[in-house]
């Protein structure tokens, strides 16, 4: 995609309480703030962790 139309806005992840499958939930949340930050970078992003992980 041409750099114009590249547009950088911050990507967020939150864990929600209310989860049919919370054991699942922490694990796919876990992934993305471990070993997920590395298939987001390849992807051109940004990866800054947060305060609240």
């Amino acid at each position: 995609m041409p750099k114009p139309y590249q547009i950088k806005v911050p990507l967020e992840a939150g864990l929600l309480t209310t989860s049919k499958h919370p054991k699942l939930a922490r694990r796919f949340f876990q992934y993305l703030i471990t070993a997920g930050q590395e298939v987001f970078r390849q992807q051109g992003y940004n990866v800054n962790r947060g305060d609240n992980t």
